[in-house]
């Protein structure tokens, strides 16, 4: 594919049935959509800006995660759902759209993720950003850090990517880049890694460190409080 036709993106819409493919191509008026309907894990390498995977009974999540490491990928649904979205949010594709939005809609969101922009409902990237932010805020507040880098750090620590930081933050990609620098620097450590690895440690030693509350009432036996807050024991779709 020639990238330089025109000057227009090149949008790959992989589509088995036709349907959504015909719903972006019809939406998409300054945009090069095609279609394919065979060869998915040959998309990375087509030459694509965007790579649109339609989806209808099924979602091949496997064939979403690959593309996603080599170029912007999103899913449009025929059979749109909350936590499906929430689960591509948290692979880290750009997009997840409900091919029966109108058509202005998704051309502004196919714009969007052309041009780094996460193409989500609003309503699945607040509950993701409250799940993000659901993290305890004990260790960092023994760090030095200033607030605003400690929610950073908190962030970083779930594993989210700078682009991932920029949308819950409401800050461009090159601020949260600066933000991880600065705590890296701060806290005197070589990677986002290793200042995952410390937070943690410095909440085992905050939990080490208090003595555990006994909680009474009539009718029950005393119980204790820990502080531990389950890093891994809440997922994007919202089970346990």
């Amino acid at each position: 594919m020639d990238r330089s036709t025109k000057g227009a993106a090149s949008v790959v819409v992989h589509d088995v049935m036709g349907p959504i493919y015909e719903v972006l191509r019809d939406a998409g008026d300054e945009l090069r959509v095609q279609r394919v309907d065979d060869g998915v894990h040959e998309l990375g390498s087509s030459g694509a800006d965007l790579v649109v995977l339609a989806a209808y009974e099924r979602t091949d999540w496997l064939a979403a995660r690959r593309l996603q490491s080599e170029v912007p990928t999103i899913i449009v649904s025929a059979r749109y759902d909350h936590r499906r979205a929430a689960r591509a949010l948290s692979f880290g594709l750009d997009g997840y759209l409900d091919a029966a939005l109108p058509p202005k809609t998704l051309t502004r969101a196919l714009r969007g993720a052309l041009g780094g922009e996460l193409a989500y409902p609003r309503a699945v990237l607040g509950r993701w950003i409250r799940w993000r932010r659901s993290s305890s805020p004990g260790g960092t507040a023994r760090l030095p850090l200033t607030r605003r880098q400690a929610e950073v750090l908190a962030l970083v620590a779930r594993g989210a990517t700078d682009k991932e930081l920029a949308a819950v933050l409401g800050i461009t990609t090159a601020t949260a880049q600066k933000h991880v620098a600065n705590i890296l620097a701060r806290l005197g450590v070589p990677n986002r890694a290793a200042a995952a690895a410390l937070l943690r440690a410095t909440e085992a030693r905050l939990c080490a460190e208090a003595r555990p509350q006994r909680v009474s009432g009539r009718g029950s036996r005393g119980r204790s409080l820990s502080c531990a807050h389950g890093l891994g024991s809440i997922n994007p779709d919202g089970d346990r």
